[in-house]
């Protein structure tokens, strides 16, 4: 079986092509240690995901579809200034783990009880004040 990465760590990227909606094969992408600060919409049409990580970045949010990213089992956000968890998130029951250390996330949402597989759930060093 023939797996497609897409690895560009540490290259400095700012910004992402919408035209990267269109690699639908993609199943681990590493875009971390860049100086992202946001993430294109069609980014959620890569739905064949399993490992994503955007870490040690500048992202303030998060497309509003992400969620779309169902079959994605590691997600890693931490080191950037996310406040808001997009609601579709709740679709992604496939994670098992979820790093979102060092961000600004106010909130834990209620989306988090859809992940049912869940077994390593980090939200450290935010500003959170409520759990819903």
């Amino acid at each position: 079986m023939t797996h497609y990465s897409l690895l560009t760590l540490a290259n400095r990227i700012s910004q992402l092509s919408p035209g990267i909606g269109e690699l639908a094969q993609l199943e681990l992408c590493n875009l971390s240690s860049n100086n992202l600060r946001e993430i294109p919409e069609e980014f959620s049409n890569l739905t064949s995901l399993t490992k994503l990580d955007l870490s040690n970045n500048a992202i303030t949010h998060l497309p509003d579809d992400i969620g779309n990213l169902f079959k994605c089992e590691v997600y890693d956000m931490c080191v950037n200034q996310v406040q808001v968890l997009p609601q579709s998130m709740c679709h992604m029951a496939n994670l098992s783990i979820m790093r979102a250390n060092d961000n600004s996330l106010q909130e834990i949402p209620d989306c988090v009880k859809g992940w049912v597989s869940v077994m390593d759930l980090q939200m450290r060093n935010n500003k959170i004040r409520r759990i819903r």
